[in-house]
């Protein structure tokens, strides 16, 4: 048989989290053919255009786990990208075109970044605004109309405490805008990079 080796480093594959470690490496091993056929008879698989659904264990945000080796879990979107692909997504993240965890059909996937995962959970109206947070809270000094103003003075590089001067607010505040801690899901509507990388690590699998 031919030898083949996994296209992410060995110590990059160690380095990285539990979805984002090496799934090439078994697909191509010597048992690879097995793992494949075993990965494969867990998930519904349907016509070319629906959602091929997992149909084993899910973790708390619906995706499926699948044992890929002894103690060795992956996320089953992912391996089923790389089982369409040949090609690990490394730390990139594989998203769902369907909006589906538990959704296992390649053409419902693709990687992208966090920013990119975050954007379409906006866009598609996924995003979560948790209880006493930003505009939900009751007890706010500021209003959406000031959050888009504060991001616009972010972008001309103003300094926090120049920007607090003109709200009912702390620099503090104004650095927890900054800096995605706090009014996450207004700030990312108005392109602020550190509030959408912020929800996307909340949403991200």
């Amino acid at each position: 048989m031919e030898n083949r080796v996994s296209v992410i480093p060995i110590n990059s594959a160690a380095r990285l989290g539990l979805a984002h470690e090496a799934i090439l490496t078994f697909l191509e091993a010597e048992r690879g053919a097995e793992i494949e056929a075993r990965f494969w008879a867990k998930v519904a698989v349907g016509q070319a255009g629906d959602c091929w659904d997992w149909t084993a264990g899910v973790n708390a945000k619906g995706y499926g786990r699948f044992k890929i080796a002894f103690r060795k879990v992956r996320h089953a979107n992912r391996v089923a990208w790389t089982i369409a692909n040949r090609r690990e997504p490394g730390e990139l993240i594989v998203r769902h075109s369907c909006d589906r965890p538990v959704c296992c059909n390649p053409r419902h996937l693709l990687i992208g970044t966090t920013l990119d995962n975050t954007r379409d959970m906006i866009e598609r109206g996924r995003a979560r605004l948790p209880d006493q947070r930003g505009a939900n809270n009751n007890a706010t000094c500021l209003t959406l109309a000031d959050v888009s103003k504060i991001v616009e003075a972010f972008c001309r590089r103003e300094d926090n405490v120049d920007i607090a001067a003109r709200y009912p607010v702390g620099h503090s505040m104004i650095s927890r805008i900054r800096t995605g801690r706090s009014w996450q899901t207004e700030a990312a509507r108005f392109g602020w990079g550190p509030a959408i990388a912020a929800l996307g690590q909340e949403d991200a699998a």
